[in-house]
């Protein structure tokens, strides 16, 4: 998806409470989201999109930090290609 798309699917779901979700990008949704649930965070509204680009991914990453968002920790190693928020 490109990061217009992507940006206003995340803005369908978490606005205007941008600073009440997490966002993140990884390369491996699944095994991102079960890190995730083995520190006991609640993903009952995870969503994650597959981005065209890591740099992509990136930009909306960034867009959503400056929006409020929290930030996962790590992310960017390897060819992360999935935002998803929690």
């Amino acid at each position: 998806m490109n990061d217009h798309d992507i940006t206003r699917a995340i803005e369908d779901r978490a606005a205007p409470d941008f600073g009440l979700w997490t966002i993140g990008i990884t390369e491996d949704p699944k095994a991102t989201r079960r890190s995730h649930d083995d520190k006991g965070e609640d993903l009952k509204d995870w969503l994650e999109w597959p981005a065209d680009s890591k740099d992509i991914a990136r930009a909306v990453r960034d867009h959503f930090i400056d929006e409020g968002m929290k930030e996962t920790e790590g992310g960017d190693a390897g060819n992360p290609t999935f935002v998803y928020i929690f």
